[in-house]
C-alpha cells in the first residue's frame, strides 16, 4: 500500500536556534506496527519553506510583538505492507520553545508528532485529512477569539476534532532529533498546573474546540505562550480510519486599545410605525440577550427570553404588535437594558 505523508514543522525563526532548524532537512520518520515494532524508517525533504505573516485583532492590539514562524513542509510516498493492527507514523523533535508557560521546562522538552492508520485506512483507496493552513494569529488578553483548526477530506468522509494531550520525545534534550525515531508507546507532554491539555490556555471563558467544526474559541486571560494540540478523527461507516494531530503555539498579547463596549450601533426604526418594529445592535463580546414588550398600562404583552447567548456580530429582532397604541419595549444585553417608547399607527 503507499501512503503520502505530510510533515509540517512550525519553528520560531526569530529567537529559535538557526543551526537546529537547517539540520531539520532531511527530518527522519519512522513507522510502526501496534506493538512498537519497526516496519520503515527514512529520511523526508521538505518541498516548501515559508515565514508565516502575523495576524492581530486592529481593535487590541496597535504594535504586534515581534514574531517569527517559519513552516516548512515534508512529503514522501511510502510503501507499506498490509497491516491488520494500527500503524503509527512518528517523528521526533528536540526541543520547543522555552518560554511556553502552559508546559513544564519546555525548553529541554522533546515532542513527538505522529499520526494514527488503521488497517481500514490502507485498504483500498482513501485520502486523509489535512488540516486548514496555520494561522500565525497574536489573540489578545480579555478579548474573545475564535480560531478554525479545521480540516478537509479529499473523499467527503466525516471529521471530528478534540484537544489532545500532546507527547514527548523520549530522549529530550539528550539528542535534539532521534534517528530514528523512539518506538511508542508515548509519554503525555506535562502540563504546568492548572493548565491541562483539556484546558490549554487560561482563559475567564475556557477555551474550548467544537468536535464538529474544529472552530477553536475562548477568551484567554493570562499574557504568555501557550501550547495546544488538536487531533482531528477521519470517519468511514461509523468507523475510524485514522487520526491526524497538529500542535501549535499560541500567543496572547496584552491589549493595547480600549475596550469596546459591549454594544453599539444599536438602532431601533421606523417609529413611529404603520406595523412592525426592528432593532438592530451589533455585539462586540458575547452576551446573554433578552427582550421585554409592554403595553400602555404597563402590562407584558410579549416577551422572547430564549434568545439566550448570542455570538459576536450584528443581530435583529423584529416584532409586530397585533393594536394600534402606545408600547414599551426592553432589550436585555447582558448587563444593560436599552427601554423603548413606540407608536404603533
Amino acid at each position: 500500500k503507499k501512503i503520502n505523508i505530510r510533515l509540517d514543522l512550525y519553528e520560531d525563526c526569530l529567537t529559535g536556534n538557526v543551526g537546529a532548524i537547517s539540520s531539520d532537512n532531511p527530518a527522519i520518520i519512522s513507522i510502526f506496527d501496534s506493538v512498537g515494532s519497526r516496519i520503515i524508517t527514512d529520511t523526508v525533504y521538505f518541498y516548501s519553506q515559508a515565514v508565516q505573516p502575523v495576524t492581530y485583532d486592529s481593535s487590541c492590539i496597535a504594535t504586534p510583538p515581534s514574531v517569527c514562524l517559519l513552516d516548512a513542509r515534508y512529503s514522501k510516498v511510502f510503501l507499506l505492507p498490509a497491516s491488520d493492527t494500527n500503524v503509527i507514523v512518528s517523528y521526533q523533535r528536540c526541543c520547543l520553545n522555552g518560554t511556553l508557560v502552559n508546559l513544564v521546562n519546555p525548553a529541554i522538552m522533546g515532542i513527538t508528532m505522529m499520526l494514527h492508520l488503521t488497517p481500514r485506512s490502507l485498504v483500498g483507496t482513501n485520502s486523509g485529512p489535512v488540516f486548514r493552513a496555520f494561522q500565525n494569529k497574536l489573540l489578545c488578553v480579555n478579548h474573545p477569539f475564535v480560531y478554525d483548526n479545521s480540516a478537509s477530506d479529499a473523499d467527503n468522509d466525516s471529521l471530528s476534532y478534540f484537544l489532545a494531550p500532546g507527547f514527548e520525545s523520549p530522549e529530550n534534550i539528550t539528542t535534539a532529533s532521534p534517528q530514528p525515531p523512539n518506538p511508542p508507546p508515548y509519554v503525555p507532554l506535562p502540563f504546568l498546573s492548572p493548565a491541562t491539555y483539556q484546558n490549554p490556555i487560561s482563559g475567564s471563558t475556557p477555551i474550548t474546540i467544537d468536535p464538529t467544526t474544529g472552530i477553536i474559541s475562548g477568551v484567554p486571560d493570562q499574557v504568555g505562550n501557550y501550547m495546544l494540540t488538536v487531533g482531528c478523527v477521519e470517519w468511514r461507516g461509523g468507523l475510524v480510519l485514522d487520526t491526524i494531530f497538529r500542535t501549535s503555539r499560541f500567543i496572547v498579547a496584552a491589549r493595547e486599545l480600549p475596550v469596546p463596549p459591549t454594544v453599539d450601533s444599536i438602532v431601533l426604526e421606523p417609529n413611529p410605525s404603520y406595523k412592525s418594529f426592528t432593532l438592530s445592535y451589533r455585539l462586540n463580546a458575547r452576551e446573554v440577550v433578552s427582550y421585554e414588550f409592554y403595553d400602555c398600562l404597563g402590562r407584558l404583552y410579549n416577551e422572547w427570553i430564549d434568545s439566550g447567548m448570542q455570538e459576536i456580530g450584528m443581530h435583529q429582532v423584529t416584532f409586530t404588535p397585533v393594536c394600534h397604541g402606545i408600547y414599551f419595549f426592553k432589550a436585555f444585553i447582558g448587563p444593560k437594558v436599552f427601554t423603548y417608547k413606540l407608536v404603533r399607527l
